[in-house]
């Protein structure tokens, strides 16, 4: 319940607003990441391709809506607008991907120290402390 309630709607929240794009449900993108991950082992696997191949074609009609509502000055409309002379379909892949890794890798990190807190809680101290002096850095 942690992570869908917590860590998967954080990561979806923290990558579109990295790129400046409109934040999709939570229960939209799950699925679909799912999907494109089980089909990384697709070799294997064969029967896991096809619900893959849909499933980034789901992410890519996404994003190709989000992109006219790309934010000014963050990473999608930065990266759009640099003058690269990029084909569009070629941008809308990058921001497919960029979004993907992204919202997986974070999704991952906070479920992974979610589970190591709940297993050390006498870590937990530590690692709120820690948080707190990042805080105070910044700050």
């Amino acid at each position: 319940d942690l992570l869908q309630g917590f860590a998967m709607p954080l990561a979806i929240r923290v990558v579109c607003d990295i790129l400046g794009v409109p934040i999709p449900e939570s229960k939209l993108i799950a699925p679909i990441s799912d999907a494109i991950v089980r089909g990384m082992d697709a070799g294997a696997s064969p029967d896991l391709g096809v619900p893959a191949s849909d499933a980034r074609a789901r992410l890519a009609t996404m994003v190709s809506e989000w992109a006219p509502l790309a934010q000014p000055g963050r990473a999608f409309a930065s990266f759009a607008d640099s003058g690269a002379g990029l084909p569009k379909s070629i941008l809308m892949n990058t921001l497919r991907v960029v979004f993907h890794a992204g919202y997986t890798t974070i999704y991952s990190a906070l479920g992974n120290a979610i589970a190591f807190l709940l297993v050390n809680p006498g870590a937990r101290g530590p690692f709120f402390e820690a948080i707190e002096n990042e805080r105070s850095i910044q700050e």
